[in-house]
């Protein structure tokens, strides 16, 4: 943490906010943090790539990865029927992997958690760093203030919230809610940037709004797998709802190290079974037993959780 801010100084030192209501914020901390304009970011890399001699190709849906006799993956099929062989895949599904991680022990547990956004411009006074917002016991209860340019290269403020878990089912969206959430955080926007609200002409509640459905897993924590291929690596990582997951050096020295068959820890810490390498497979319930059971034994970093 770099500082603290009561309310008074944070309307003086970041004007972008001083028209904001008058109970809008506590206070604030300032930390060093990062943010991504994932869209800039991704142009100038597939510029570099390419001029590297990179062949990129987009809208073909991967569907399967077939296997050799030694079971090992041979290629994958397309949704259009296309068959691609290489030495290496690396293999970041989102939440649409089903159907190719279903011979992987990724399968089934990746589901999914919907966020919702709307965008105002970032008007003058303009804010300059992006903000995290904490509303408690407020539908949209976290909230990020990303600072952005939108696809014309206007400065816009984009607001990212609500979590709405869809499971593995990625239809499972209730329109009712879809638009309670909305609502909630048009009214963060409203709250915080009065005029830039007005401006971008929002219809707070619309069923309609933008949304997204990103992975999570049970644990919170990404995965990381890698199976063998016929001529190097079959490598899966992701399952993480947050971009610090996908966009950190970390997860590609990961991905380098499982290409060039060099140990990582994240190999074993993020592997899809890392849990039952510390707990074991647990027995099946016996609902016919009416013996009582023999009291579990805690481990002792167990006994003492902290609350978060």
């Amino acid at each position: 943490m770099l500082d603290v801010y009561v309310s008074d100084r944070v309307r003086t030192e970041f004007p972008a906010l001083a028209e904001a209501a008058p109970d809008a914020y506590a206070g604030g901390v300032l930390v060093r943090g990062f943010t991504l304009n994932v869209h800039d970011f991704i142009a100038r890399l597939l510029d570099r790539l390419e001029a590297a001699g990179v062949r990129l190709g987009f809208d073909e849906q991967v569907d399967t990865m077939l296997h050799d006799r030694a079971n090992r993956v041979a290629g994958v099929l397309t949704a259009r029927g296309n068959f691609h062989r290489a030495h290496h895949y690396v293999v970041s599904p989102g939440v649409h992997g089903e159907d190719l991680l279903a011979k992987t022990e990724s399968a089934g547990q990746i589901h999914g958690v919907l966020g919702c956004w709307l965008t105002v411009p970032n008007l003058r006074p303009r804010l300059e760093h992006s903000l995290k917002v904490a509303r408690r016991g407020h539908i949209a209860e976290d909230a990020n203030v990303t600072v952005a340019r939108d696809e014309h290269g206007a400065e816009v403020l984009m607001f990212g919230s609500g979590y709405g878990y869809t499971g593995a089912d990625l239809t499972n969206i209730d329109r009712a809610e879809l638009a309670a959430i909305h609502a909630a955080i048009a009214d963060t926007a409203r709250r915080l940037f009065p005029r830039a609200y007005a401006a971008a002409d929002i219809t707070p509640g619309d069923p309609d709004a933008r949304f997204c459905v990103r992975p999570w897993t049970a644990s919170n924590l990404g995965l990381f797998e890698t199976l063998p291929a016929a001529n190097g690596a079959f490598v899966v990582t992701g399952g993480h709802n947050t971009g610090g997951f996908a966009q950190a050096p970390v997860i590609a020295e990961a991905v380098l190290d499982a290409l060039a068959r060099r140990p990582h820890p994240m190999h074993m810490l993020y592997h899809p079974r890392r849990s039952r390498h510390v707990f074991s497979d647990l027995p099946a319930a016996s609902p016919a037993s009416t013996e009582a059971r023999p009291p579990r034994a805690v481990p002792a970093w167990e006994q003492a959780q902290p609350v978060i």
